[in-house]
């Protein structure tokens, strides 16, 4: 994804690497240790006033990390204990994700971004 970052502003417009109001899908390809990486590396150091989000209204940093970064950081700690406990990736769909129900688009996305992750995770 393209982020821009005009400084005078303190505004970040992030594209799809951040989300707001809205689950963030995980289609087949996506890297999320790479996006968690990135998230780091490139949109923390910033620290912007303002972000316009891929999905979601205008917001703030704190609420596009809360809805990106930990959703990453929490879906990726539940498949990890998923897959330590011997869990395979047809009941990887059961982690409990609730958390985040409130969420646009948790009904169509949850159960399939838990299946991607697993598939990225089994092999790290």
């Amino acid at each position: 994804d393209i982020v821009i970052w005009p400084p005078k502003q303190s505004l970040v417009i992030s594209g799809d690497m951040a989300f707001h109001e809205r689950m963030l899908p995980i289609f087949e390809g996506i890297c999320t240790s790479c996006w968690l990486e990135t998230w780091e590396t490139e949109m923390e150091p910033l620290a912007p006033t303002y972000v316009i989000p891929g999905h979601g209204h205008p917001t703030n940093m704190d609420q596009v990390r809360r809805y990106t970064k930990g959703y990453l950081e929490y879906l990726r700690a539940r498949i990890g204990e998923h897959i330590e406990a011997g869990g395979d990736m047809i009941t990887s769909v059961d982690v409990d994700q609730s958390a985040f129900s409130y969420l646009e688009q948790f009904d169509a996305l949850a159960r399939r971004n838990a299946q991607q992750v697993f598939s990225e995770m089994e092999w790290e």
